[in-house]
């Protein structure tokens, strides 16, 4: 618990703010017993989420693209792995 809180300490100086308590919950829920690889999990779906962010900022004159990514995060979070793959792979 106390490498969960650290990291989720350490992930707080990025430059957009993830939702980490529901990031956190998601793999808690996935890999229940499996630090490591909550922990990691957690580092991947923050990275995620901040590409989507990067990408949002990218596409947003485009409202076709940027309805088609807020579909994706909404049918997939806080699994943004998921909603990428569902994004890019429209």
């Amino acid at each position: 618990m106390r490498l969960l809180i650290f990291l989720l300490i350490m992930l707080a100086g990025s430059a957009q703010a993830a939702p980490k308590n529901e990031i956190a919950r998601f793999c808690k829920k996935v890999w229940p017993g499996d630090k490591g690889v909550q922990l990691f999990c957690l580092r991947e779906n923050t990275n995620y989420y901040n590409w989507l962010q990067h990408t949002r900022k990218r596409v947003f004159a485009d409202k076709d693209r940027l309805e088609q990514l807020d579909e994706c995060i909404s049918d997939y979070a806080p699994d943004y792995r998921k909603a990428h793959i569902c994004y890019w792979d429209l």
